[in-house]
Parts: C-alpha cells; structure tokens; sequence
C-alpha cells in the first residue's frame, strides 16, 4: 500500500482512500456505490483498487462518446450491470450566443452552489450546450438554471443515448520552444510570458495529466495532456523536428466541437 500511493500527494492520498472505501463497501454488502464523477487518472486508480478484490467490478458513465470524466459505478459481478440513467443525467440548453464558452457554464453551475464533482463533460454542438451531471442535481438545475451571461435561456433533459455521436474534433499546430521545461513550455502554448506562466504553476494553476503540477523547472514528458486554469488545455504529442537554431519543433492539438 504504502509504495503504492508513494507518488500521491496528500490530498490525492485521501481521496484514493475514500474510494478504496467505496469498493470494501460494495464487496462487504454486495450493493451499488457510485462516485462523483471523475476524471482519466482517477478512474485508472480505481479500476486498479477494484481489480484487489475478486468478482468487483466497475462501469463508467459519462454520455458522450468517448466522455473524459465518468461517474464509477462499483458492484459484484453476479449483480445486474448498471444503467446510465440511475446516476447521470445530461441537460442541455439552446446556445447560439458567440460570448458563452465551456468557462461560462461552468461558472454559472458554481456559481448556483452546485459541486464541481456533480458535473462531468461540457460540449458545445450543433447551436447547444450540452453537460451531464450527477442525477442529485437534475431537478434543482432544471428549475433554477435560467439564464447565462444575460442571456435568458431554457434547461431541458436529453436522452443520453442520442449523444453518443458527439464527438471532438482538434486543430493541430506546431510551436517553436528551446526546452520541454514546464514553465517555458506552458509560455509557448498559452502565448504568455515566462514569469507569469512560472508563477500560475507554482500556484498549482496548471495539470499535467490531469494531475496538478507545481514544478516548473520540471522537463515535461511527451505525449502529454497541460490544462492552465483559465487558458484551457491542450495536448502536447511530440518533438517533429528541430529548427535551424536547434529549438524544438513540437506539435499540439487543442480539442474543439463543431
């Protein structure tokens, strides 16, 4: 155990610990227990603690095809598996305003108290918004959720299984950088200065792989997933070449729907 949560943080070490509980439960009174939504790492981690006991399993919901942050759903095998609908439900608004943005709503759930643990993927697609939340907060949202940015607007449920051809697509660019050093780094791809970027990561504003990242004199590892609140995130794949004066050439992908 102890080796196995050497790399955690103390915080993550807790939280690693609630769903640790989470599975004993499940195996000790052979019921359903569900998580707050959760992102790829965590859902690794989970899995991974799972697959300590026999004949525990574990589903993971999120609505959209290829949903980056799911709702874990952990049971004995000879359980009927889980459906979808029991724990998550997708909500969605007519959006065809040019100034609201994924920040925007999420925002405006905060803002209405609601947890960022209840809320899972937002995707923008075809004149809507659409999200998926955890079903505690669906009838509550439905009822309050009026308006964003000064913009009147009208929360409805959607039938899940109507999404799944919601996909992302992303645009692919190349940027020129001396190093992989973090901070360096992160200055190239948000277009920011040095300093300011060196500062936001030893503020713990950035993620490396969906895991806060602290270290900006740190080289980053390729391929690689870098979000910085407030900037987005972006995919970083590889070194494609180098340039005459020997920086990098380094491809990225930012995700987008259409």
């Amino acid at each position: 155990m102890v080796e196995e949560l050497s790399f955690l943080n103390k915080e993550e070490v807790s939280f690693y610990k609630m769903l640790e509980e989470k599975v004993l439960i499940s195996n000790r009174r052979n019921s359903y227990e569900e998580t707050d939504f959760l992102d790829p790492f965590w859902q690794k981690m989970l899995i991974s603690i799972a697959n300590k006991y026999d004949g525990v399993s574990v589903s993971f919901f999120g609505a959209f095809n290829n949903a980056e942050r799911c709702v874990g759903v952990i049971y004995n095998d000879y359980l009927p598996v889980p459906i979808e609908d029991e724990y998550m439900s997708v909500l969605a608004f007519d959006s065809k305003f040019d100034d609201v943005k994924h920040k925007d709503v999420l925002g405006k759930l905060m803002s209405m108290g609601i947890e960022r643990e209840t809320v899972g993927d937002i995707i923008f697609y075809k004149d809507a918004c659409f999200f998926s939340v955890k079903k505690s907060v669906e009838s509550f949202l439905l009822s309050q959720f009026q308006d964003i940015r000064r913009h009147s607007v009208s929360l409805y449920s959607v039938d899940g299984e109507g999404l799944k051809v919601v996909e992302s697509e992303k645009t692919t660019e190349v940027i020129i950088a001396a190093s992989l050093r973090a901070d360096l780094l992160v200055a190239k791809i948000y277009n920011i200065k040095r300093n300011i970027a060196t500062s936001m990561i030893s503020k713990g504003l950035m993620k490396l792989d969906y895991r806060v990242f602290t270290r900006g004199d740190r080289q980053v590892e390729l391929p690689a997933l870098i979000s910085l609140r407030g900037y987005g995130r972006v995919y970083v794949d590889e070194v494609v070449g180098r340039t005459g004066s020997d920086n990098l050439k380094i491809k990225l992908r930012r995700e987008v729907y259409s």
